[in-house]
């Protein structure tokens, strides 16, 4: 099992809270750490019926983080868990994505998505209405972009003429941050190296392994993230949780601290279900 952990939402406008996280992750030894973030925030009251943390922030970037962040680190692994790639120009994109994983060595897991904010949307000068279609053809872009140097490419949203970022990165997994109704099911397995759920994803597996054998690939390599919420509950809980994932097939855990729990003792909180957990699980 491997074993993540997700910046506390309350301490995500304090870079150093940030940094003394990620570094008691690594020296503890988790496998990666996680950031579900938006780029632009609005004042409270704004999104009326969602949760504050999907739209107050303040977010970071978090190819910027990363870079900072791997300044601190050796070892720990960087997942996006989502960057939502729509709102980038995707050469742009192609180019941070790039060079975090040539600065940090090869530790970048870019997980992306689309969201819901057309506010946002409209402010970074992109169309909410064709994000789909574009998500698609960026990501066939991004793979081309990151394993050659020149890219010629004809698409509805792009076009390249010969060219490209000229310095290849370590290999980086795209994994898509979906629902699971079959259209983004088979979306994930056509177009991913794994899939972070927005739901529970025990039922859905089933059908993700179908599509996935469509596309011929091995569900034992397609990386699936569960998610557990460490804040509430205690040992029995956590592990009763993890049981009905690790027995549908998951092998990978993304642990968030919940609770309104910040700082140390988010890392406390959660350091104590990795180890519960592993002791079960591995």
């Amino acid at each position: 099992m491997k074993y993540g952990a997700s910046f506390p939402v309350g301490d995500w406008g304090d870079v150093v809270a940030l940094r003394d996280f990620a570094q008691t992750m690594e020296g503890s030894g988790m496998d990666y750490v996680s950031l579900s973030t938006h780029l632009l925030a609005m004042p409270p009251g704004s999104a009326p019926g969602e949760r504050a943390h999907h739209y107050l922030g303040p977010y970071r970037e978090p190819m910027v983080l990363f870079s900072y962040l791997a300044g601190f680190t050796e070892h720990i692994r960087f997942r996006t868990a989502v960057l939502i790639s729509p709102l980038y120009p995707t050469a742009l994109l192609a180019r941070l994505v790039a060079d975090v994983s040539i600065v940090t060595g090869g530790r970048l897991e870019l997980g992306v998505g689309i969201s819901w904010n057309p506010r946002e949307y409209e402010a970074l000068g992109q169309d909410m209405s064709v994000r789909g279609r574009r998500f698609e053809e960026q990501i066939a872009l991004l793979r081309r972009m990151l394993t050659e140097p020149f890219v010629s490419f004809e698409g509805e949203f792009h076009r390249l003429d010969d060219i490209g970022l000229n310095q290849l990165p370590p290999p980086v997994p795209i994994y898509l941050g979906v629902g699971a109704d079959d259209r983004l099911l088979r979306r994930a397995a056509r177009l991913g190296d794994g899939w972070i759920p927005l739901t529970d994803p025990v039922e859905p597996l089933g059908r993700l392994r179908r599509f996935l054998e469509e596309e011929d690939k091995d569900f034992e390599a397609f990386m699936v993230s569960g998610r557990l919420m460490a804040g509430t509950g205690g040992p029995k809980d956590w592990v009763e949780h993890t049981r009905r994932l690790h027995d549908a097939g998951i092998r990978d855990m993304e642990v968030f601290p919940g609770g309104g729990l910040m700082g140390a003792a988010a890392a406390a909180r959660i350091l104590e279900a990795r180890d519960v957990l592993s002791q079960e699980f591995g």
